[in-house]
């Protein structure tokens, strides 16, 4: 993401220490499944790729998020209601590939639980890339 944008975000965001997934739906909560991996996630929403099947969320449009544990394969957070911000193609793809796109969501409505077990999830499975890049560059010098 660029750094204008990252300037314009209320959260800052941080990346999983290992794989993690979610599986949304679009509209209601009893659409089609899609699995996505994280990319990375702040308090006030989530960047996700994933593989699409030919269809596009789109901007302004209602999704419900589940976000998974990291290694065990037990759902975290459930029912998360998110706003689509963006929804692109990553990278030029011929077009006989696997279509991989980034997905932006903005957390609508969480509730005391909601906010509390993604607070946790950031704090138990994720990293700060700052500080991570902060240490690197200590040890260098």
């Amino acid at each position: 993401m660029e750094e204008s944008t990252m300037c314009l975000r209320k959260h800052k965001r941080f990346t999983p220490k290992r794989r993690a997934y979610v599986a949304f739906t679009r509209g209601n909560r009893n659409g089609p499944v899609q699995q996505s991996e994280i990319v990375d996630m702040s308090m006030g929403g989530a960047a996700l790729k994933y593989v699409s099947k030919g269809e596009s969320n789109r901007p302004g449009e209602d999704v419900f998020l589940e976000i998974f544990g990291v290694s065990m394969a037990y759902v975290i957070v459930e029912k998360i209601r998110c706003r689509v911000v963006y929804d692109v193609p990553m990278g030029e793809i011929p077009t006989n590939a696997l279509k991989l796109r980034r997905c932006g969501l903005e957390f609508q409505d969480l509730n005391q639980l909601q906010s509390y077990l993604i607070g946790h999830y950031i704090e138990h499975f994720s990293r700060d890339e700052e500080v991570q890049k902060a240490t690197v560059n200590a040890r260098t010098s």
